[in-house]
């Protein structure tokens, strides 16, 4: 499958943007950040993922990858993914990961806000889906009931900290997103632009 956000003569790279934080297609300089982030005891402990984070050289199931920037310290915070895109069923799968010194940031949520928007506007989707290790549930949780549906469990499916917990799958409604989204503006200067690069690959 290939694809783009607009024909050859008007694609603009795409930057999604709040005056706290940034999205940003992950490019070549981005690679040992992301590699960093990957062989992290920490990230791999909290995190599960069914795509790998294969910086400026993504695998064909990835539509669409950034690196999350902190404004305010002009920085490389983490790395968000969509990937699996069925355009047919109408749906996709979102990976995050965060590195261990901003996993209690409270911009992140503006992030994963705008990340979600981008999916949500750049591919005519119906859900998300994203699968979640029961000791990071809490993380969810917050949406739950209002916006994050618990679409099904394995139990005893990941090994950690000595221990097996449960592998949660999630999903996230278009409806229920653009209604919560109308609610949480990020303020007057947030910006969703769209500037010069294709995200697609086939």
């Amino acid at each position: 499958m290939t694809a783009a956000l607009n024909s050859p003569t008007t694609i603009e790279p795409l930057v999604l943007e709040t005056p706290r934080t940034r999205l940003v297609p992950i490019g070549l300089e981005d690679e040992a950040f992301v590699r960093d982030l990957e062989r992290s005891p920490d990230v791999v402990l909290r995190y599960r993922r069914g795509a790998s984070f294969a910086g400026s050289r993504p695998s064909s199931d990835v539509a669409a990858q950034f690196v999350v920037v902190d404004r305010e310290a002009s920085r490389r915070a983490g790395v968000a993914v969509l990937y699996g895109v069925d355009l047919a069923a109408g749906h996709a799968r979102v990976a995050v990961a965060v590195s261990d010194e901003y996993r209690n940031a409270s911009w992140l949520g503006e992030a994963y806000l705008l990340f979600t928007r981008y999916a949500f506007r750049a591919f005519p989707l119906h859900k998300l889906y994203g699968e979640v290790p029961a000791y990071n549930d809490e993380q969810v949780r917050g949406g739950a009931g209002r916006l994050f549906v618990e679409e099904g469990r394995l139990a005893d499916h990941v090994w950690a900290d000595g221990r097996w917990w449960d592998l949660v799958y999630y999903s996230l409604d278009r409806a229920a997103f653009e209604a919560l989204d109308e609610l949480r503006p990020l303020g007057a200067g947030l910006t969703a632009r769209l500037r010069a690069r294709e995200l697609v690959r086939s």
